[in-house]
């Protein structure tokens, strides 16, 4: 079950209060057959945790895994569609969105949106997830996103981001280009509910819509 797998990641306890607010929010819908659905509306919602997290000096060794993300992340930017992911006011996040703004060690770093064809496999378009360093800030978020339609629906993420530069523990050289941090996961999806991807440093949150 998505909520089980939801709760059980949560063992910081600054986690388990973000669970209990994306518990709150989450509507579980009635599933729609895919073969009915000709179009999808798609939201994306990465945040940071800003608390100071455990084994944060292993996070920051850069390993034979950084190096092969990176590798598999630049290939699939070649492939990237036309497809734009437009910033997102009130949609289907918002509440998580507020959520996360007002809750104490969590910041949110980029909420978009795009609507795109069913696709299969093969053919389903590979979208940009892009949020350069901009004046000083410090954050830079690269990624991209792949929905696709077997008899069920999935979602592929790849994620890189790289936190701003601090003092201390969480200190970084921004020109190590292997310093960074990263998910790479496969899920099936379901409308209507929200997915969470998870990391020490960053989190994602999806949720896919039908458009009938």
């Amino acid at each position: 079950m998505v909520l089980k797998t939801f709760f059980s990641k949560f063992q910081h306890k600054s986690r388990k209060l973000l669970a209990v607010f994306l518990y709150l929010s989450i509507y579980i819908g009635v599933s729609t057959p895919l073969m009915a659905i000709d179009f999808y509306d798609t939201e994306i919602l990465v945040f940071q945790y800003t608390d100071i997290q455990e084994y944060t000096e292993k996070l920051n060794t850069p390993n034979v895994s950084h190096i092969k993300f990176n590798l598999d992340l630049t290939s699939l930017l070649l492939k990237t569609s036309t497809i734009e992911i437009e910033p997102v006011i009130d949609g289907y996040l918002s509440t998580q969105a507020r959520d996360l703004a007002t809750a104490q060690n969590y910041r949110i770093i980029f909420y978009g949106g795009w609507s795109q064809k069913t696709s299969n496999r093969k053919n389903a378009p590979y979208v940009e997830v892009n949020l350069p360093e901009i004046n000083g800030r410090g954050d830079a978020l690269t990624g991209v996103i792949r929905l696709f339609a077997t008899d069920l629906l999935y979602i592929d993420v790849l994620m890189r981001y790289t936190p701003p530069a601090t003092s201390g523990v969480n200190s970084h050289n921004s020109s190590d280009p292997l310093l960074f941090y990263f998910i790479d996961e496969r899920r099936r999806v379901k409308f209507d509910e929200v997915h969470f991807f998870d990391h020490p440093k960053f989190g994602v949150l999806v949720s896919v819509r039908p458009i009938k």
